[in-house]
Parts: structure tokens; C-alpha cells; sequence
């Protein structure tokens, strides 16, 4: 499609996110290096920080400030972790975490919903000569996902929908689901994922 090539596999996975069994695991993986954000979504971070930083725990408030929102070099930024752990966007509710920005977003104090890498986690977007990949990324921590998907009978693809629409447009979503070799299972808007 265009220049965007999709991972066979994509159209046989079934996943919908079970954020009260991984606890917010996408927001939390342990490695150092978060989320990677176009120079664009970098500068949004640091526009939206000053609402969203009521929402975030002290420490992640103290790194931020400390060492910034977004390290790497230009082209390769990604969100800074607390703790080379959680990004310092990741708010908690009991032991679940969530995304601060997505919180404020919700609550109508921003436009911006977060960065399109996080929407369309656990789809990857791969950079190459030949355009963009869109593989799908497997985590031991996403297993409930992939049985809830199962047992709901939701694709991928379908549970993506929004986030792959704001990415790469409405149209091209449509031709994405026409050219799909099975159907795929839908959601309602209040189980799209946290």
C-alpha cells in the first residue's frame, strides 16, 4: 500500500489490550530507552508537559527536569525513562500505568492525544530505504492482550484502527481492511486501549 508494507502476520493476530492484567507494561518495559518520537512530537512533549505534569509522580517530575523529556539525536529522539524503566510520562493508578498525556487528552486539557509510536504500540512503524514496515512486536507482557484478543475475536489490525487512521489516514486504513485476506473482528470506541 503507497509505500507502506504490512507484516503478513498482522492480518492473523488477535489482541486487545487487558490493562488490569499487564498493568500498563507498554508504558513501564524495562531498557532504558523509551518511546521513539518524530522531532515534531518532540517539541509537542515539551508544549504539553507544563499541563500534564500534575498527573506524573514526583520522581518522573524530578527527571524530567533534571535531564529533559526526549534524549538521542536529532531523527532518533525518544522519551526519557525513570529509572532507565517507566517513561517520565507514565502516570499510576494503584499498580496500573498510564499515559499522562492520554489522561489530559481525555480530560479535554490538550489536543494531542500522545505520540503516534505509543498509539500504535504493539505495532511497529520500521524505517527503511524502501518506506515504512509495520511489523507487529511481541512482549511476554502482552500475552493477556493476545488471549483477550482471541477470546473476543478482535484483530489486531481492528483493535488499532484509530491510531493507525490518525497515522496514516482514513483511506488508506479502508483500503487496508479491503485487501485483508480474512475479516477482522471489531471493538466499540470505549475498548480501544489505554
Amino acid at each position: 500500500m503507497n509505500d507502506i508494507q504490512i507484516e503478513a502476520k498482522l492480518a492473523s493476530i488477535q489482541f486487545m489490550c487487558d490493562i488490569e492484567k499487564c498493568k500498563g507494561a507498554c508504558c513501564t518495559f524495562p531498557g532504558g530507552s523509551g518511546a521513539p518520537v518524530t522531532e515534531r512530537e518532540a517539541a509537542l512533549l515539551h508544549e504539553v508537559y507544563p499541563v500534564v505534569k500534575k498527573y506524573l509522580p514526583e520522581n518522573h517530575v524530578a527527571v524530567a527536569e533534571l535531564h529533559g523529556l526526549v534524549e538521542g539525536r536529532f531523527g532518533e529522539r525518544t522519551i526519557r525513562c525513570y529509572n532507565r524503566r517507566a517513561c517520565v510520562f507514565a502516570c499510576f493508578e494503584g499498580d496500573i500505568a498510564y499515559c499522562a498525556i492520554q489522561k489530559a487528552h481525555r480530560n479535554g486539557e490538550i489536543d494531542w492525544e500522545k505520540p503516534i509510536s505509543c498509539h500504535l504500540f504493539p505495532i511497529r512503524a520500521q524505517q527503511s530505504h524502501g518506506g515504512t514496515r509495520l511489523v507487529f512486536e511481541a512482549f511476554p507482557e502482552c500475552l493477556p492482550a493476545l488471549d483477550r484478543g482471541a477470546r473476543e475475536n478482535v484483530n489486531v489490525i481492528s483493535f488499532l484502527e484509530l491510531p493507525l487512521k490518525r497515522a496514516y489516514g482514513e483511506r488508506w486504513y479502508r483500503d487496508l481492511i479491503d485487501k485483508l485476506p480474512t475479516p477482522t473482528g471489531m471493538f466499540t470506541d470505549q475498548d480501544q486501549k489505554e
